[in-house]
């Protein structure tokens, strides 16, 4: 794995989760986003031609482009051979692991549970543990127990992220942490409205600054 990818994230700590329907729009959510200062893009692998999207995106210097939502390990190693520059799924995977493991690329496994995020980090030596879903399982202060209890965890909570509450995860012990819907809502993609998703994107973005200038 490289390393200069894992202090990336975390010195970047804002993942963009791109779930969209329509092919056309993917390459207009991640403009926007990037035109917002956020520079971590994981296309999921539901979206439609997301192995081609990955492809043209991961050419551009200033993103670092992955995958979300893999389920198996061929679908880790397409997205590899694609230009991907991490996997992440939201459970705890061996072969996926494997996989990733295998091309020296970074691996974020789902985990909801102490025992889940510890054998994930532990045994599987997950880089990253995405924490899921995040704000069922008791949001910033589950985050910040579970690091209380174990300081080696490497977590990225993923479901609730709001601009409100950003801080408090990553206050709590997050090495970043992962937007969907809280990001890019699905009715500015509806009306193709790329100045919000931008907007949004900046707001999340003055929160990490924020707390950079504080420390």
């Amino acid at each position: 794995m490289d390393e200069a990818i894992f202090k990336f994230i975390e010195d970047q700590k804002l993942i963009a989760m791109v779930r969209v329907t329509q092919v056309e729009d993917t390459e207009k959510v991640v403009g926007a986003i990037k035109k917002g200062g956020i520079r971590v893009i994981e296309i999921s692998e539901t979206v439609p031609n997301a192995y081609k999207s990955i492809e043209a995106l991961s050419k551009d210097a200033e993103l670092l482009v992955g995958i979300g939502n893999v389920l198996n390990g061929e679908d880790a190693q397409r997205a590899i051979n694609s230009g991907a520059k991490f996997i992440s799924c939201p459970f705890t995977s061996d072969e996926i692991v494997s996989v990733a493991k295998n091309s020296n690329v970074l691996v974020m496994q789902g985990a909801a549970t102490p025992t889940e995020a510890v054998f994930a980090q532990i045994d599987l030596a997950a880089e990253f543990i995405r924490i899921f879903p995040a704000d069922l399982l008791g949001g910033a202060e589950y985050i910040r127990r579970l690091r209380s209890n174990f300081s080696f965890l490497k977590m990225i909570p993923q479901g609730g992220i709001t601009v409100e509450n950003v801080l408090d995860y990553l206050k709590g012990g997050s090495s970043a942490v992962a937007l969907g819907g809280t990001l890019v809502e699905k009715s500015w993609i509806r009306s193709h409205d790329w100045d919000q998703v931008t907007a949004r994107a900046k707001q999340f973005v003055e929160k990490v600054e924020s707390l950079k200038v504080v420390r």
